[in-house]
């Protein structure tokens, strides 16, 4: 799976290690992924082996335990994922009948993850309160 596209939107710390002499992953690839990730931190470490129990450990084990000693005392800030739009199929409609909830039409759509034809409806935003 390519990921590229989404290691700009990764807003966790996030600590990436990679052996330098990896035998399965160039080191490249981790530099890759850290240089992509916003506040991403890199850790080269010794070593040919891909997997992290294989080989030495110190040199996977300490740097993950400064990292996570590290985030104790940075405050993580609290975040709301938003959407424009939910859509659900009829299914989740009849599912929530007299919730109050509304949705409007979207039409009858295919899928190639399911056979056969599907209605979606977009699930109403409830009007502010404010």
């Amino acid at each position: 799976m390519d990921v590229r596209r989404a290691l700009p939107s990764i807003r966790i710390p996030t600590l990436v290690i990679h052996r330098v002499g990896d035998l399965c992953e160039k080191v490249e690839g981790g530099r890759y992924l850290a240089s992509n990730i916003p506040g991403a931190k890199l850790v080269e470490a010794p070593g040919d082996d891909h997997l992290a129990w294989i080989g030495p450990q110190d040199e996977v084990l300490d740097p993950v335990e400064a990292f996570l000693t590290d985030l104790q005392s940075v405050p993580i800030p609290d975040r709301v994922l938003a959407t424009g739009e939910v859509l659900v199929s009829s299914t989740v409609k009849d599912l929530v009948a007299g919730s109050g909830i509304r949705f409007e039409d979207r039409g009858v759509h295919g899928l190639k993850e399911a056979p056969g034809e599907w209605r979606f409806l977009a699930v109403e935003a409830e009007p502010s309160t404010s």
